[in-house]
């Protein structure tokens, strides 16, 4: 008794078949990947800003701005420096002056906060890695992750977030209006 098998025809059919469910199975999976991912960059954005608020509670209602008093934006600051008048190039006795980046603000929550640098990171954000103190070639002996002033030498790496800009006439502070954006996704 002769076994009848599939035809060639038969398993190129199946083969379509299987291949056209994939197609439009794929991009669905796509979706609801990106649309995880979106989830976890806003759980990661609710945390920073509950980290703000206590921070700001910390200062005098001032959320996290890096520099001196009345520093400008400029980016990026001396991640490694001993203190936060050299890493910011404040030269001002009293303290005012100086330039910071949008970064070494959020490292602030890092530093004071005891916000992981994991929770600056959206994984839909292509190329954007976690910090870690271990990456950086220019370290100094004894330095930890909390002697640091921003993400280390190339900050804009290792964070996936925005911030409104905190210098200036139009800074944020924690009693501004209460539906304004803080922080957002780049």
């Amino acid at each position: 008794m002769k076994r009848k098998g599939f035809t060639l025809v038969e398993l190129l059919v199946v083969i379509a078949i299987i291949a056209l469910l994939m197609g439009i199975l794929m991009p669905a999976l796509a979706r609801v990947r990106q649309l995880a991912f979106r989830l976890t960059c806003g759980t990661n954005l609710a945390g920073i800003g509950k980290a703000m608020l206590i921070y700001a509670n910390d200062y005098d209602d001032e959320l996290p701005r890096a520099g001196g008093r009345l520093s400008t934006w400029n980016g990026p600051v001396v991640w490694n420096a001993n203190n936060r008048y050299t890493a910011y190039g404040v030269t001002q006795a009293d303290g005012t002056g100086g330039k910071a980046s949008i970064t070494s603000c959020f490292y602030l929550l890092v530093k004071y906060a005891e916000v992981t640098p994991k929770s600056f990171v959206c994984k839909g954000d292509t190329g954007t890695t976690e910090w870690q103190l271990a990456q950086e070639t220019s370290v100094p002996v004894g330095f930890e992750m909390i002697d640091a002033w921003d993400f280390g030498a190339t900050p804009w790496d290792n964070c996936s977030y925005s911030l409104h800009l905190p210098f200036g006439t139009y800074a944020l502070t924690s009693s501004s209006e209460p539906g304004l954006a803080i922080a957002s996704e780049r």
